[in-house]
């Protein structure tokens, strides 16, 4: 494998990396997208948590949290996360949480302005990646091109 053919390989790198940043950013902001746009926050009370494990690792921690919707009902969600910290949030207790009037069940703990910040890192982050992208496609054709010499970039 002569010069050029390895400078060429290495210069893939930052394409390929940068295409996994940049689809994880973007999921990970889609994900979100329903709750920044539809979300509604209330106050919940937590009726239960318990910390779940996955393969004998601790993974995270369910909480039961009762609430009121926009039209009064009372409503009951069970909430997951990746938090290890449950011994901080005690039974009884107030928590934000963010719900979707439509689907209360997709409701996640927090703020929905929290949302937006989680959603703005997640951008700045899939525009790192593509970054990434455009300036590995550089090296790529620049190199086949020509234009580029191999260790020159």
């Amino acid at each position: 494998m002569g010069a050029g053919a390895k400078a060429l390989l290495s210069s893939c790198a930052p394409i390929v990396v940068g295409s996994l940043i940049l689809l994880g950013a973007l999921y990970y902001w889609r994900r979100g997208r329903e709750l920044r746009e539809y979300g509604v926050t209330t106050q919940a009370t937590v009726v239960a948590k318990r910390r779940y494990r996955y393969g004998g690792v601790f993974n995270g921690s369910v909480y039961v949290m009762k609430f009121a919707d926009l039209n009064g009902n009372p409503r009951t969600v069970e909430i997951r996360t990746r938090s290890r910290s449950a011994g901080m949030i005690s039974e009884g207790s107030t928590f934000p949480i963010t719900y979707i009037p439509a689907h209360p069940e997709k409701a996640e703990m927090g703020l929905k302005w929290g949302k937006y910040i989680e959603g703005w890192l997640a951008l700045l982050v899939a525009a790192f990646g593509g970054g990434m992208v455009v300036y590995g496609l550089y090296l790529v054709f620049g190199l086949l091109t020509g234009k580029l010499k191999p260790g020159a970039a």
